[in-house]
């Protein structure tokens, strides 16, 4: 069991569920349907630290592959894998089902609703 996953057993015991926000939702959306992949980026390398050298790490690329690979064996989640569970403000069909609702309960005539007299 690696440190990182007995982090996360802890962190899952005694916090709670971080909800991603209506930004981060749309985000995922477009990274997962988006055509385009991300590539490398233009930001400098990080250097290595004294111990991942000291560990055989020759670049960060190395370190990202075997942190991935704590990862899978530890039965974590992915790097990048972000979030899972969202809290949407701004769901527009629950609005207008609300409002739908009030105005049925103040008895107001929808528009789209013929009139008979």
């Amino acid at each position: 069991m690696s440190s990182f996953s007995v982090l996360n057993d802890v962190d899952e015991q005694t916090s709670k569920t971080i909800l991603g926000s209506d930004g981060a939702a749309r985000w995922q959306d477009f990274r997962s349907g988006s055509k385009i992949k991300a590539t490398t980026s233009v930001a400098p390398a990080i250097p290595l630290k004294k111990l991942d050298r000291a560990l055989g790490t020759k670049s960060i690329l190395d370190e990202r592959a075997t942190e991935a690979k704590i990862r899978k064996d530890a039965g974590d989640r992915e790097l990048h894998a972000g979030y899972t569970e969202f809290q949407r403000k701004n769901d527009h069909e629950e609005i207008a089902a609300q409002k739908k609702r009030k105005l049925i309960v103040d008895r107001v005539r929808p528009d789209d609703m013929p009139y008979f007299l």
